[in-house]
C-alpha cells in the first residue's frame, strides 16, 4: 500500500512538473481512507477469484470475464451516469463506489450517492468483501485437500 502510495504522488509530481500544471487532491485524508478499504476490498476479491479458480481450473476465461465487465461497469475511466440503463448493474458492483470516492476525493466531482453514504458503504463493502473471499477461500481450500486435488502449498 506505501508503495502504491508513493507512486501516486510520484506520478503527481511528473505530470505537475511535465504539464506545469499543479496537480492536487481536494481532501487527501479522504484519500487516502478510501485507497485503504479498496486494498482491503481487493484482497477480498483476489480471494473470491483465486477460489474460483480452484474450482474451474480455468484462469484465462474467469480473468477475462471479470475483467472486462468489473473494470468496464464500475465507472474506473468514465462517470456511471453515461451508461444509460446499464448505470443499475454498476451500481450493484461494489467498486462503482470505490472509483467514485476516488474523484470526489481528488477533484471534488459530483457522487452517486450522498458522500456521507457512500463512504461508510465502501467501508461496508471492503469488510465485506474481504471476509466473504477469506471464508470462500478457506473453504474451497478445505475441500480442495479433502478431495485430494492438493496437497500442500
Amino acid at each position: 500500500m506505501v508503495t502504491d502510495l508513493a507512486i501516486i504522488v510520484y506520478t503527481s509530481i511528473l505530470l505537475g512538473t511535465l504539464s506545469h500544471e499543479t496537480v492536487g487532491v481536494q481532501n487527501p485524508l479522504l484519500l487516502v481512507g478510501v485507497y485503504t478499504f479498496l486494498e482491503l476490498a481487493v484482497l477480498g476479491f483476489g480471494l473470491i477469484f483465486a477460489a474460483l479458480t480452484f474450482r474451474l481450473k480455468s484462469f484465462n476465461l474467469l480473468s477475462n470475464l471479470t475483467q472486462f465487465v468489473v473494470i468496464g461497469l464500475c465507472g474506473l475511466f468514465f462517470p456511471v451516469s453515461i451508461l444509460g440503463p446499464l448505470r443499475v448493474v454498476s451500481m450493484a458492483i461494489p467498486f462503482t463506489y470505490f472509483a467514485d470516492m476516488f474523484r470526489y476525493a481528488g477533484y471534488g466531482g459530483a457522487t452517486l450517492l450522498d458522500p456521507i453514504l457512500e463512504f461508510p458503504l465502501t467501508l461496508a463493502s471492503a469488510l465485506g468483501l474481504f471476509i466473504l473471499g477469506l471464508g470462500y477461500f478457506k473453504a474451497t481450500e478445505k475441500r480442495a485437500k479433502q478431495k485430494g486435488q492438493i496437497g500442500t502449498h
